[in-house]
């Protein structure tokens, strides 16, 4: 058994069975084949239009039924069906938003993207070999020769106190894209509009999206003349299950450098991330941090700067997946708390995706800072050095225990840390802006705005 504080689902001392391999356990998916899985899909989905409705009666004729009180009758009833469809399309195999890593869109698609949404589709080196050793060393998970990107352009651009936004999207490192009709692209898309620092960008600077799974790069790079109009970019990074433990943060790595290498200063770029990509942001600052470290000054001072970006925007972070071992079974797992969330809890589903996640690696490395940033075992100094950060989740997040302590460790470790913590508000809650109330969907914006207004100053 795991020692447990009763106020808290995470572990104190991550213990188990040592002589069972979790990775055979758990290294095939529990999700539904073909045919079950189509048959599963059409009755549950079906479920959910004959639900909703009763759910806004429901709901409407007993407050006191909802989920939440403080909810509103739309966000009561349409919580529900957010849950189902999310559960079943797990329980099925099914990618949400996920697109094809190894190929660029098609030239109509192409043409289409940039009249609907000003958006090219280009391409960047993969990180170089003098980098692309330590942690990001894998079997499993070569490092890629190029990545694809996303780019947003602005003609005109003014020079200013301009930030280099590199966001990487969630989705639990299985869903979501980097494609500008993603949903995970809203929130990004929102923040460039919203914040002028990041519409006054001039010269090399550049407003970089980070999103979804990594294509295959046949092109070079825009020109630096090119780059002076660029205001945004997002790049495929590769998902699981194909691709576990370090592809994701290899492709993260190589687009930062990428910046780095066209002369934007580490003092420019805020990271930014939803979930799991508020976990990468952390993987990638840890890396940038470490790599440093093992180049030294004089190293640094022969060749370009590894500097670290400016800081980090994180919302609903999942930063602790070491509480998926509690113990070597499904029936040892606890779920989180928050059970009115829409995130999938199942005991197995989560143990599969944690140990995909994990890859080749042992499950003892669920406990690295890599990995686990926000667990209660993290030693004292491990996140010392980091950056300014920005932190979001609700209290009814899947993840709001973990995201109390990042927040604690951050601060622990010297880190300063601005939190906007929302009442009643689910996982990711900036992906469900247009159903939620503006009022806590603007509470996070004044937040994120307030901090990123206060970076270079």
């Amino acid at each position: 058994m795991v020692a447990r504080d009763s106020s808290d689902s995470s572990p104190t001392i991550l213990k188990g069975d040592p002589s069972v391999d979790t990775a055979s356990l758990y290294r095939s998916s529990p999700a539904l084949s073909f045919p079950a899985n189509a048959l599963y899909a059409t009755a549950q989905f079906s479920l959910v239009v004959v639900v909703l409705p009763f759910h806004f009666l429901l709901f409407a004729l007993f407050p006191s039924k909802r989920w939440r009180p403080s909810w509103t009758l739309t966000e009561a009833a349409l919580m529900p069906a957010v849950k189902r469809i999310m559960s079943t399309m797990d329980t099925c195999g099914y990618k949400i938003g996920a697109r094809r890593t190894d190929r660029a869109p098609g030239r109509v698609a192409r043409w289409w993207m940039r009249v609907r949404d000003g958006v090219a589709f280009e391409w960047v080196e993969g990180l170089s070999r003098e980098l692309a050793g330590g942690v990001l060393v894998d079997e499993q998970a070569k490092v890629r020769e190029q990545v694809g990107m996303y780019v947003w352009r602005r003609e005109g651009v003014d020079d200013g106190e301009g930030l280099v936004g590199l966001w990487l999207h969630g989705g639990a490192y299985t869903h979501n894209s980097a494609h500008p009709g993603a949903s995970s692209s809203s929130i990004p898309r929102i923040l460039f509009k919203r914040e002028p620092r990041f519409s006054s960008i001039c010269g090399p600077y550049l407003f970089f999206l980070l999103s979804g799974p990594v294509a295959l790069a046949t092109q070079g790079l825009p020109s630096p003349a090119q780059l002076t109009k660029a205001i945004s970019t997002a790049v495929e990074y590769r998902l699981l299950p194909d691709s576990p433990f370090p592809a994701a943060l290899q492709d993260a790595a190589a687009a930062y450098v990428s910046l780095l290498r066209r002369g934007i200063r580490g003092s420019q770029i805020v990271v930014m991330g939803d979930s799991s990509g508020g976990h990468l942001a952390l993987a990638l600052t840890r890396w940038i941090k470490e790599t440093r470290e093992e180049r030294g000054a004089e190293e640094e001072a022969r060749s370009w700067r590894l500097e670290e970006p400016s800081g980090l925007v994180l919302f609903s972070p999942w930063s602790d997946p070491s509480h998926s071992y509690l113990g070597h079974t499904a029936s040892t797992y606890v779920p989180r708390k928050n059970s009115s969330d829409y995130v999938f809890e199942s005991p197995p589903f989560r143990l599969h995706l944690v140990t995909s996640l994990l890859g080749s690696r042992p499950s003892s490395f669920v406990l690295s800072p890599y990995i686990s940033p926000g667990s209660r075992t993290l030693a004292p100094g491990a996140l010392e050095g980091f950056p300014p950060c920005f932190i979001h989740y609700g209290t009814s997040d899947r993840c709001e225990e973990e995201g109390e302590r990042l927040v604690a460790n951050l601060r622990r470790d010297g880190v300063r840390v601005e939190t906007v913590v929302t009442e009643d508000t689910p996982h990711d809650l900036m992906l469900l802006a247009m159903i939620w109330r503006k009022s806590q969907v603007e509470q996070v914006w004044e937040g994120v705005l307030q901090f990123t207004g206060s970076l270079r100053r």
